[in-house]
């Protein structure tokens, strides 16, 4: 049971979170910014691919690589997949014929209004959350709380 979170089980916590009970709002808030930086640059990226009209076998190339690179370094930071994700979703996607250059531009405004929206959402939802409760002021660390 995790103390403090009405009786939670740790058993389903992330294996990527620091806390047996689930990931902290600040863990949250760290993950949430990766995801929206990662996808919008991947989606940039993407788009400059695009632009160059690249053959079956470099498409091919790019696809192994970045999807290799994504799932070895997902561990060391979640950025690196989300970085991937546009790349990997947006050259294997089969549509009958390649997809412009600004379809990638497009995800990558829309993911940018999705995580403006989100950060909106969050603090009209929960307008008196402070993101430094729980924190001890003097020594800048988590309290436990009751």
């Amino acid at each position: 049971m995790c103390p403090g979170r009405c009786g939670a089980r740790a058993t389903g916590s992330s294996p990527h979170s620091s806390s047996p009970c689930g990931p902290t709002p600040e863990e949250t808030r760290k993950k949430f910014a990766r995801r929206v930086l990662g996808n919008t640059a991947g989606g940039v990226v993407t788009a400059l691919l695009l632009l160059a009209h690249p053959g079956p076998y470099a498409v091919a190339a790019v696809v192994g690589v970045s999807g290799a690179l994504a799932y070895a370094f997902r561990p060391a930071n979640y950025t690196y997949w989300a970085l991937a994700s546009p790349v990997l979703l947006l050259l294997l996607s089969d549509y009958g014929e390649p997809l412009p250059w600004w379809a990638a531009a497009v995800r990558a405004g829309l993911n940018a209004l999705g995580g403006c929206v989100a950060l909106l959402a969050t603090r009209w939802l929960w307008p008196g959350a402070d993101p430094r409760a729980g924190q001890d002021p003097d020594r800048g660390e988590g309290v436990p709380r009751p």
